[in-house]
């Protein structure tokens, strides 16, 4: 219903008495809901926060915890555990919030997807 509300208060023809009659049936079918933060804190370990810069230049970068781990010179175990104790979430979990809070602002403006910087779109 408040689809169909929505609507009909787009009519421009529509009194004003009739308009703020509807506006207010629509306030009362609107309920709060929860707000869910994305935040991806940062690590403060150097290896595990060059990963994340690099990451955060480029979500879309396909690169395993394994291949980052050779870039900054440890294993791909330590840096999950680097991930883990700095931000309190895995990998993983990290680098999507990281790719959500990048897709965001154009799935906010109607936009289908992303595009990098080279022109191609993003790999995930």
């Amino acid at each position: 219903m408040p689809a169909e509300l929505i609507g009909y208060l787009d009519d421009p023809d529509l009194g004003s008495e009739r308009r703020a009659h509807g506006e207010a049936v629509l306030l009362d079918l609107l309920r709060p809901v929860t707000v869910t933060a994305l935040a991806a804190p940062l690590p403060t370990d150097p290896r595990a926060r060059q990963v994340a810069g690099e990451l955060l230049d480029d979500p879309a970068c396909a690169l395993t915890v394994e291949a980052w781990g050779r870039r900054v010179g440890t294993s791909g175990r330590t840096l999950a555990r680097l991930f883990l104790a700095d931000t309190g979430m895995p990998f993983g979990h990290w680098r999507t919030l990281v790719r959500l809070q990048a897709a965001l602002p154009a799935l906010a403006a109607g936009e289908p997807a992303l595009v990098r910087s080279d022109g191609a779109l993003p790999r995930w």
